[in-house]
């Protein structure tokens, strides 16, 4: 099996399989307990917190969640804003935020939604329009799941708090981190959602990076972990594990970034060269970990079953909302009916070969033959 849809999830590495059942097995104290082995634990997700502002360079907390999905729900619904107030998201934003932001809309909030360009990239200039006295909270995302398209934070950051220095600013990064640069404290982001399953660690393990001087209210009340947060057993195998994923792929972060990007430019020549197929994604300016195409003779869903009979898994777009028949995204990006409907995301892992990209490339191939005939 060829699997090319890493932006959806990836493989589990060795480590995180190897942190896992150690911490599963021996290392299974809850970390709430006073017992000495419960206290190790317990200073070792402390730890955790400390590796990842020190890796990302941010000043402020972290805390665990269950995934990309709860941190960006805790940013939306769980900050502190004024009700009426205005919160300001992309066309594109994933849905996690995008339906957070419409179900506050339901509550007494104002939700304004900032156009994208074709790749997916926020519009600067519809943005800056959009700020005014009103707003409280902004959320985009740094790289697009669907395009790779990459949002400057740093930019949209300054351009809000210029206008508006009491905004918050939250962005989900969850394909960013370990395959892009990310300094928190350069981007002067309030709140950054991150994942572990996209970077080899394991699946209901995430984080979210909250900046000094930041106040959020409780989540989840209990007995009173994640600073008084979300309270639920710390999932300590997934919290280890996903901190040593972010570590081992920023340390590796150019190095991976070329090798990715070498797999990604011998499809993107393909494609190019090859009259039947249209690319979405920014060729330039995206990320090298994902790369949208469409076609307007065979439906991307169509096409997905097609690969997969031939042994190689793509998507069609972004995992958490391929069960929901809309065409948000496809309207946000601008795609006409026709190819709207034919589109195919491969996205890359470092664990992605030259044979296998080449291997697309015949299936593609041998697909389309037997359509034109």
């Amino acid at each position: 099996m060829i699997y090319l849809d890493n932006a959806a999830t990836t493989k589990c590495s060795d480590e995180t399989i190897s942190i896992i059942s150690r911490y599963l097995s021996t290392r299974f104290f809850n970390p709430s307990a006073r017992y000495k082995q419960s206290v190790i634990i317990k200073s070792e997700i402390d730890d955790a917190r400390d590796c990842i502002l020190n890796t990302l360079t941010g000043k402020g907390r972290i805390i665990f969640t269950s995934g990309g999905t709860e941190s960006d729900f805790i940013s939306i619904n769980n900050t502190k804003k004024s009700l009426g107030s205005k919160i300001l998201i992309s066309s594109n934003e994933h849905s996690a935020v995008y339906y957070s932001a419409l179900e506050l809309r339901n509550k007494g909030f104002i939700v304004e939604i900032c156009p994208t360009d074709k790749y997916g990239k926020l519009n600067m200039i519809e943005f800056e329009k959009l700020l005014d006295e009103s707003v409280s909270l902004i959320s985009i995302m740094h790289v697009n799941n669907e395009t790779g398209a990459i949002n400057d934070l740093k930019k949209i950051v300054r351009l809000a708090k210029e206008k508006l220095p009491s905004v918050l600013v939250h962005s989900d990064g969850v394909q960013a981190v370990g395959k892009i640069p990310v300094n928190l404290s350069d981007m002067d982001i309030d709140l950054y959602s991150l994942s572990a399953h996209k970077i080899g660690g394991m699946k209901g393990s995430g984080a979210l990076f909250i900046k000094e001087g930041i106040e959020l209210s409780p989540f989840l009340l209990g007995g009173g972990q994640e600073y008084g947060l979300r309270s639920s057993t710390e999932n300590v195998a997934g919290i280890i594990s996903f901190v040593r994923a972010i570590e081992n792929r920023e340390i590796n972060r150019q190095i991976n970034y070329s090798k990715v990007s070498f797999l990604y430019n011998i499809l993107l020549h393909y494609l190019k060269n090859n009259k039947i197929f249209r690319i979405i994604s920014d060729e330039n300016n995206g990320s090298k970990y994902i790369l949208l195409f469409t076609n307007k003779i065979i439906r991307g869903e169509v096409l997905q079953n097609l690969l997969e009979s031939k042994g190689i898994l793509v998507g069609t777009g972004s995992a958490c909302s391929s069960n929901k028949r809309n065409n948000r995204i496809s309207n946000a990006l601008m795609l006409s009916k026709p190819y709207s409907e034919g589109v195919i995301r491969v996205s890359f892992s470092i664990e992605n070969t030259e044979e296998e990209i080449y291997a697309l490339i015949s299936a593609l191939e041998e697909i389309f033959m037997e359509y034109k005939l």
